[in-house]
């Protein structure tokens, strides 16, 4: 069989274009193959000794289950890279969720105040009294400024210290005005009109736009939904626009805000709503993040994890895991080696008495044995040997009587030869 293996495969080589070199040494390993082949089949069916045997057989069969073990704690760290990778999105996406709770927040209170009845007139004064109102109530609020269809500011009301002028861009001014629906300001653009993050909702009559009501958002407002999350010192959240410009941030925030995002988080898709990345932040280290869309202002939350970190916990579970599992691979093997020993010992002791047996001395056979085969060997020995006492005995008491009666028939025969003698003496 191993000559038409390797036949076929000089010929196969041949038609592929390999060379005669490569032939010669199929047929050199085709040389050497019987003898090694005879050498593992000369260890393997060679006799051990019985302690050298039992180990061989406890590592046989623990070898599979180390087999089994190593691929078990490989899925185990996939599992755990998993579920980490789970776990980082989940918590962006409850992220993202609370950012969208402020801005529909937001949203629903601007459509309330927009159908305040002085709207319905013209009357600006009279609506400013009521939009005082609502800003006192609005903890993340900085500014309420209502805009007429041109971008003109006709209204601005600030909490106390807050700048109190105030701009629409011609983008969100545009966009307003195309969609009839409430426009989510980025991050403004050096030499943009507007400041801050600005919410603006269109205040609609007779199916006609009116006024622009915009309500400018404290950016610490997002900075504090970042920081309830609580995250571990060396992860880091941040909040970036469509743009991909850092909106909040949960550490350095003045060094970063309003710059763009690093290479890494540059590479989020505008399509896609979930994504993980891996790569290099704008810190320069490298890290993993987990990446959620918000709905309603088309932001991202991201969730940054240095990937030393991040393997660091996957390790740990796994050290722990394997480090477990060899101390208990080690405690079965140390149970079975003992096990193995009191059976060499048994075996030996019975070996010992079976050569004192065929000498037909008198052996000591074991008393117990961990192996009920082998206590049950050792009664059937020893019964075995005083059997073979008895029959000893008897052999020796049937030739004892032979001996007599020889020595008795040996008299006779002497008497009558002395019988015969003295008849013919006469």
């Amino acid at each position: 069989m191993p000559k038409i293996v390797i036949a076929l495969a000089r010929l196969m080589a041949q038609r592929c274009g390999a060379s005669m070199k490569f032939c010669d040494r199929l047929n050199g390993w085709y040389s050497v193959m019987p003898s090694s082949l005879a050498k593992l089949s000369s260890w393997l069916i060679r006799p051990f000794s019985i302690h050298s045997f039992l180990t061989r057989l406890i590592v046989g069969a623990l070898g599979p289950l180390l087999v089994f073990s190593i691929f078990i704690m490989i899925l185990f760290a996939r599992q755990e890279r998993a579920n980490q990778i789970r776990g980082l999105e989940d918590i962006t996406r409850a992220l993202a969720l609370a950012i969208d709770q402020e801005i529909v927040s937001s949203i629903t209170n601007l459509d309330a105040l927009a159908t305040a009845e002085p709207l319905d007139v013209g009357a600006v004064q009279d609506f400013r009294a009521a939009a005082a109102r609502i800003l006192r109530t609005q903890n993340s609020w900085e500014r309420l400024t209502l805009f007429d269809p041109r971008g003109q500011a006709l209204m601005t009301i600030a909490k106390p210290l807050v700048e109190q002028s105030a701009g629409i861009s011609r983008e969100n001014l545009d966009a307003v005005m195309r969609t009839r629906l409430p426009v989510i300001s980025g991050f403004p653009s050096p030499g943009s009109r507007e400041t801050g993050i600005n919410v603006h909702v269109p205040v609609i009559r007779d199916g006609k736009i009116i006024y622009i009501l915009t309500a400018a958002i404290e950016p610490q407002a997002f900075a504090d939904i970042l920081a309830r999350q609580k995250l571990p010192k060396k992860w880091l959240g941040t909040l970036f626009d469509t743009k991909h410009v850092i909106i909040a941030r949960t550490r350095e925030e003045e060094k970063f805000i309003g710059r763009p995002v690093g290479p890494m988080l540059a590479e989020v898709s505008a399509l896609a709503n979930e994504q993980f990345l891996s790569g290099v932040t704008e810190d320069g280290g490298r890290a993993y993040a987990a990446v959620s869309r918000s709905q309603s202002s088309g932001w991202c939350v991201a969730l940054t994890v240095p990937s030393s970190e991040m393997n660091a916990i996957v390790y740990g579970s796994v050290a722990t895991v394997g480090v477990g599992g060899l101390l208990l691979l080690l405690l079965g093997l140390g149970v079975a080696v003992v096990f193995a020993r009191q059976a060499s010992r048994s075996i030996a002791a019975l070996s010992t008495a079976a050569h004192a047996l065929g000498r037909g001395d008198s052996p000591a056979f074991p008393a117990t044995s961990p192996i009920a085969e082998l206590q049950e060997l050792a009664r059937q020995m020893e019964r075995a040997g005083q059997l073979l006492q008895e029959r000893e005995s008897e052999r020796d008491r049937v030739e004892g009587e032979l001996r007599e009666q020889e020595e008795h028939l040996r008299r006779q025969a002497d008497l009558l030869n002395l019988a015969n003698e003295a008849i013919f003496a006469r």
